[in-house]
């Protein structure tokens, strides 16, 4: 199978549903594999289309679709208009045209870059360094926005991309919402009165932890509050979530936006800003891919026993599910079964179980095991009494 790869990074706001852009690269992808003979009679072609992603991004959907298909051995030919539209990560660009693809034993063709693995011309020192641009061209981007973003942010204008519940913009302007300011003042004098969160969340018909996030917020004071998370320019679309002692704070001394003051803060909140929130424990390699089976909300590390995955959400206390190690070697499991029945369905005969060891033995870091679940897995839910169910990214 010849695979054809196409990302842009703004959705189309035209009506037509794949974006001139788009067509403009499957068109020269197209005519590239025709011009060059590159498709037999007896064999397919495969489009993989990310419209809307950035190339930092590497949990794209066609993208990893496009890796399993890679892992599954049925694609031996991948083909971009250029390295950015692979990627714009210059080590993920640089490892997979060094080391993953030839390891494969998979042909990669960047058009526009004269690049075509099988040609031994290609070897040349030119391509790591257009790879360099690329992600240089992002972070130069990055940088220059939030330059301008935090010039207005710290002369008070509004610059943020959501508001705190209890505010709107008008005209550039945060301004009060009185019909929502109201319940927050009410929230906030039943947590003084000693009500419980949950209780407050079934008052209020709400999460528990949005009623958490509206006690913890600092903007009711009469504060602008910005970098709350920081987005990474050197390690792809990670958005970490920054601690409030690393809050960037100013008083908005032209308008009044207060919603309390701060005797209406109850001492557990005081408490809370009084300490240090840092993060202790790395996140497990299943974050962003497991959830709870009963109420789909993301599961987390248990706080009192070590290794294990539990949901805070469904009752009152942290609710122990499953071992990390124990729902790896599951998803090991049933990998092995996926596969076997991916070829079966192809008329492939293959030793699935040596290649799935294989694959073990090889994977020795987390950082590793992630990578691979990130390639088949598109979530997971977890039950009780080990009863997992896996969605693969892959389908037939």
């Amino acid at each position: 199978m010849i695979a054809l790869y196409a990302r842009i990074s703004k959705k189309d706001k035209r009506k037509n549903s794949v974006s001139n852009t788009i067509e403009n690269q499957m068109f020269l992808l197209r005519s590239y594999v025709s011009d060059n003979d590159l498709c037999s009679d007896n064999e397919s072609i495969c489009e993989f289309v990310d419209e809307g992603f950035s190339g930092t991004d590497r949990k794209r959907p066609a993208f990893m679709k496009m890796l399993a298909c890679v892992e599954l051995k049925q694609a031996h030919i991948v083909i971009v208009k250029d390295f950015s539209r692979l990627s714009r990560e210059h080590l993920l660009v640089s490892e997979l045209r060094e080391k993953y693809f030839p390891l494969k034993q998979v042909r990669f063709i960047a058009i526009l870059d004269s690049y075509d693995s099988d040609s031994a011309e290609d070897a040349g020192i030119i391509h790591p360094f257009k790879t360099l641009f690329n992600e240089y061209y992002c972070s130069d981007i990055s940088r220059k926005v939030r330059s301008a973003l935090e010039a207005k942010k710290n002369a008070g204008e509004y610059a943020v991309a959501k508001l705190p519940y209890g505010y709107k913009a008008e005209n550039g302007k945060i301004v009060i919402d009185e019909r929502k300011a109201e319940d927050i003042r009410m929230m906030y004098k039943m947590r003084c009165d000693g009500v419980t969160y949950e209780k407050i969340a079934h008052t209020f018909d709400m999460t528990v932890s949005m009623v958490w996030r509206i006690l913890h917020e600092p903007s009711y004071l009469g504060y602008h509050v910005w970098h709350r998370y920081e987005n990474e320019i050197f390690l792809p679309k990670k958005r970490t979530k920054q601690y409030p002692e690393q809050w960037k704070i100013s008083r908005d001394t032209e308008n009044d936006i207060a919603i309390l003051d701060k005797t209406m803060l109850s001492e557990d909140i005081i408490r809370y800003y009084g300490k240090n929130h840092k993060r202790k424990k790395p996140r497990h390699i299943f974050h962003g891919l497991t959830k709870c089976m009963i109420c789909k909300k993301a599961l987390v590390t248990d706080r009192a026993k070590k290794g294990w995955l539990c949901c805070r959400n469904c009752t009152g206390r942290e609710k122990k599910l499953i071992e990390t190690e124990r729902l790896y070697q599951l998803f090991l499991d049933r990998l092995d079964i996926f596969l076997t029945e991916e070829t079966k369905s192809r008329g492939k005969e293959s030793n699935i179980c040596e290649y799935v060891k294989k694959i073990q033995n090889n994977l020795s870091t987390n950082v590793e095991r992630e990578m691979l679940l990130n390639i088949f897995v598109k979530k997971i839910f977890v039950g009780e009494n080990e009863n997992i169910v896996i969605f693969w990214r892959f389908k037939r």
